[in-house]
């Protein structure tokens, strides 16, 4: 016998334009992309329905794509760096 709870899920969203402009963005210009999810999700969670997923992805390659390029903008000073030290 299963225990029934009185919580209720979240309806999942549908997609939304934000959603898809914020998962665009990640692969285009990623910290815009990252900040649209933060976005779609904020927006999704005041209209108290759980976050497509398409946002989550957008916030996750935003974030490892700025990171990868700072890494590669900073990989010549930070070489000088080691080799002076």
């Amino acid at each position: 016998m299963v225990a029934s709870t009185t919580e209720a899920v979240p309806a999942r969203a549908a997609v939304t334009t934000l959603d898809v402009v914020s998962l665009l963005g990640a692969l285009l210009v990623p910290p815009v992309g990252a900040v649209f999810g933060l976005l779609a999700r904020r927006a999704a969670k005041e209209k108290e329905l759980a976050p497509h997923p398409l946002s989550t992805a957008a916030i996750v390659v935003g974030t490892f794509v700025t990171g990868v390029a700072v890494l590669y903008l900073l990989a010549p000073a930070l070489s000088t760096v080691a080799f002076l030290g």
